[in-house]
């Protein structure tokens, strides 16, 4: 007797084995068995319905391929690049006056150590590093986590809070008499996190899925 699930379940194994990522498996698994429901519905055969079913859906090669050019969408890779190169420029330019940005940086890891001791400022300033910490890794964090829409969204969130911590310190120093110390490497620093937060928007892209060449 034809075991329905055990042959969806064998063709799971061969999806993920051919490098489909578990969250497109998901989806396309929803629309096998709605394919299968239709042409059992046509045809009344429950193995031949799984056939063409499976054979309309996809084969693991060509879809394999399509849901690799999906999710090389899934991030904005120029906006990244603009990201990373301005964060490295910012570390040879002039933030503060008589303090390259390599030196600020620093200075905010050097009070990291023991901010709990220091003032609100103190603590605002040791924050600033686990920013640039975020920016550091964030090649790998995108390349590892933008596949999933849910991590991807994480990944925006993180670099979003990265953006406003950076930014109501640097902002702090202007509301007060230090903001006519900042040089162009302190702004250049404090910009580059606006394309690292675009970067996790997805790129419109006009491919089609795998189940629209049915």
């Amino acid at each position: 007797m034809f075991d329905l699930e055990k042959f969806i379940t064998e063709w799971r194994q061969q999806m993920l084995a051919a490098g489909i990522h578990p969250t497109a498996l998901e989806e396309l698994d929803s629309h096998l068995r709605e394919e299968i429901e239709r042409q059992i519905q046509m045809i009344g055969n429950e193995q031949r319905a799984f056939e063409l079913a499976a054979e309309r859906v996809g084969h693991v090669t060509p879809l394999t391929a399509e849901f690799k050019k999906i999710e090389t969408g899934n991030w904005n890779r120029p906006f990244a690049w603009v990201a990373w190169s301005m964060f490295v420029l910012s570390f040879f330019l002039p933030a503060m006056k008589g303090g390259w940005g390599w030196q600020c940086a620093g200075l905010s890891a050097s009070v990291m150590v023991d901010f709990w001791r220091g003032n609100w400022m103190d603590i605002h300033l040791a924050s600033l590093t686990l920013a640039n910490l975020l920016m550091i890794f964030s090649p790998f964090l995108l390349w590892r986590w933008s596949r999933s829409p849910r991590s991807l969204r994480w990944l925006r969130l993180s670099f979003f809070a990265a953006l406003v911590l950076v930014w109501s310190f640097i902002l702090n120093l202007i509301a007060h008499e230090d903001g006519n110390e900042l040089m162009v490497g302190c702004y250049v620093w404090g910009f580059s996190f606006l394309p690292l937060c675009l970067s996790t928007v997805k790129i419109s892209k006009t491919h089609r899925t795998p189940l629209q060449h049915a």
